[in-house]
């Protein structure tokens, strides 16, 4: 059984029918569907599904449940990047990251295969920018001024160990580039 029907519903956005092919998959919402390995999420956020993200992720964390943010990590295409590292890098996927880090907080650091994690990512295209070594703060849609000195951005809570590790990659990988 290929996943050739769900990439056909994914590509005429048929969130519901997506939904219940996963269903009939072991690997779920985590099938690779392309040569690249690309899973059902990852093509899903390629092309701006956000809402069947969210769908998506709902289902499998009832799922797999415990294992859930184990899941998450596991699954990453051929060139190593998980769902996080496709969600930071599309504006209208700031949604799905967001929830995404709510699950997997340490798929912030992860790295692909050229060392780049997804905040790194995220920074580069201006979905997140780092203040005061250990302050990251990421824009929401809809933009909303939250009273700091970037309009758009609200602040988010990561774990100091994580923002640690975030900077030392983003730190490392610049470094290296020079």
């Amino acid at each position: 059984m290929s996943g050739e029907a769900i990439y056909r519903a994914l590509t005429q956005k048929d969130g519901r029918k997506v939904r219940e092919l996963c269903q009939g998959y072991p690997e779920g919402p985590f099938l690779a569907l392309t040569q690249r390995r690309d899973s059902v999420l990852q093509k899903a956020l390629y092309s701006r599904q956000v809402d069947l993200v969210l769908d998506l992720l709902a289902d499998a964390k009832q799922r797999w449940q415990h294992d859930f943010h184990k899941k998450l990590g596991e699954h990453v295409n051929i060139r190593k990047n998980n769902i996080l590292h496709v969600a930071a890098t599309h504006d209208s996927c700031i949604q799905a990251a967001i929830k995404i880090l709510e699950y997997a907080d340490h798929l912030i650091t992860s790295q692909n295969d050229v060392g780049e994690s997804p905040i790194l990512l995220a920074v580069r295209v201006g979905l997140v920018y780092c203040k005061n070594n250990f302050k990251f703060n990421m824009r929401r849609e809809p933009c909303e001024n939250d009273g700091s000195s970037h309009p758009g951005y609200e602040s988010i809570s990561l774990q100091k160990s994580v923002l640690e590790m975030a900077q030392a990659s983003i730190s490392n990988t610049f470094s290296t580039s020079l």
